[in-house]
């Protein structure tokens, strides 16, 4: 190979004398035409040709790999852009996505970060009607933390306790935080993790909840929660179906099975079993392998009776506690009203559990301030557990929706079995949040109100 580059060279030089251009056959041909002085001997030649050869070719290599990575960083940031703008569609096949998030791990490597700062929303400004609500493009997204999750939004669902709030409830706790995002269930896509994240991932469908007590809810686009308020969503349901049931399930669970811990064989009463909480609850009791009945109003019957409910009773009934034969270990009152509460302790057997949904925390906090709202709250509360331990020997209890990922796990598990479902009955875009509202008030619809995203 040397004497053929030797022979080459020399032919090279003796032509280029006599000719104003020559033709490279190959990359090989240029590099032996780099010239060496005339007064070198033919070893000191020799060397002093290959030396040149030997950068020339070093200098292509690193041409060629600086090409290569300034395209591998432009297509990172680009694909950077689009997962964190998340503008392209849901990776429907393993490749893609593998594709997509490996390109995301580079980009995170090379240093290259683009994320969202803004996002449209729905905000509250002010306590008030369906009105006060307000489609903004320009909210602010906080910066993600360790352990949380940027899902864009698909679909939303609206929940008694987003009215409520709308109107003024938990002022105590919200007013000095407007304008706020009002909303807690979410079906969506991932499109960012925080550093801790461990068990979801870019591309990935997910649903869930947010506690009643944060301060940024799910009306918007884009919606923070931490790792375990989401779960996968089954691949068996839409987004507006996985929106309906997050926040009721969890409510439902709070009660039945944290709490109260039913077991295979009880009685179960649900005190208005035809909203969103009491159907989750009917099918919760029921996968347990509990006994199940329930009072709600006419129109829901034959919904309650599918979800799993064997005595139906309702609810205008007068004297509903003498409707019923037996008495129960357990009754869940989503109603919360002095009649349903009193009605309720009647059909208890010692020691049974009393749970209801409208505890008097939030209201006593809006009335005197936190401190002092939340002594007599407790005040209150004490003195009906006593009141009704001693006369009855039953166990009375206020619960709320608590933040629960195995409990959400086990509600993904039974939703993708097809026991357990909160059925839609209405739909309408995020920028007629204030329309879902008013919806949502009249009960207008025959099951949950769900906001869809485009």
């Amino acid at each position: 190979m040397v004497f053929l580059f030797r022979g080459r060279g020399r032919r090279r030089r003796t032509t280029t004398t006599t000719t104003t251009t020559t033709r490279f056959e190959t990359l090989n041909d240029f590099a032996t035409t780099l010239s060496v002085p005339e007064s070198c001997n033919s070893k000191v030649a020799e060397f002093l040709l290959l030396q040149k050869q030997f950068w020339f070719y070093c200098w292509l290599f690193c041409s060629v790999n600086l090409f290569l990575l300034l395209l591998l960083l432009l297509l990172s940031s680009s694909l950077s852009f689009l997962l964190s703008e998340n503008k392209g569609a849901s990776f429907e096949d393993e490749a893609s996505f593998f594709f997509v998030r490996s390109c995301s791990q580079a980009t995170e490597f090379l240093g290259i970060k683009r994320y969202l700062t803004t996002c449209r929303a729905v905000i509250l400004s002010e306590f008030g009607g369906p009105d006060v609500l307000r489609v903004r493009e320009d909210v602010a997204l906080p910066e993600l933390g360790a352990s949380e999750v940027l899902v864009r939004t698909h679909a939303v669902g609206v929940n008694p306790l987003d009215l409520r709030m709308r109107g003024g409830y938990g002022c105590s706790l919200f007013k000095p935080l407007l304008p706020l995002v009002i909303g807690r269930d979410v079906s969506g896509e991932v499109t960012r993790v925080g550093k801790s994240v461990q068990h979801l991932h870019i591309g990935e469908q997910v649903f869930g909840a947010l506690h009643p007590t944060a301060t940024r809810g799910t009306y918007s686009d884009y919606a923070i929660l931490h790792e375990e308020q989401l779960t996968h969503k089954p691949d068996n349901i839409s987004h507006t179906e996985a929106a309906a049931i997050p926040f009721a399930a969890l409510t439902a669970w709070r009660a039945l099975r944290s709490t109260a811990q039913i077991k295979k064989g009880e009685r179960i009463l649900v005190m208005g079993g035809g909203g969103a909480v009491g159907l989750t609850a009917i099918q919760l009791a029921k996968s347990t392998e509990c006994y199940v009945a329930c009072t709600c109003g006419k129109r829901s019957m034959e919904l309650v009776k599918e979800a799993g409910a064997m005595e139906v009773i309702d609810y205008t009934t007068p004297n509903i506690d003498l409707q019923f034969t037996n008495r129960f270990d357990v009754v869940l009152d989503t109603i919360g009203l002095p009649e349903t509460e009193a009605a309720g302790i009647r059909l208890l057997q010692a020691g049974g559990h009393y749970l209801t949904l409208q505890g008097e925390t939030v209201t006593l906090a809006d009335r005197y301030g936190l401190v002092a709202g939340g002594a007599a709250a407790a005040a209150v509360l004490l003195k009906k557990k006593i009141r009704y331990k001693q006369h009855y020997g039953i166990d009375y209890w206020w619960t709320i929706m608590r933040t629960d990922a195995e409990a959400l796990d086990e509600i993904a598990r039974l939703t993708k079995d097809g026991r357990l479902k909160v059925p839609v009955g209405h739909t309408l875009p995020l920028e007629e949040a204030a329309e879902a509202h008013r919806v949502r008030e009249g009960k207008k619809a025959h099951g949950k109100v769900v906001l869809e995203v485009k």
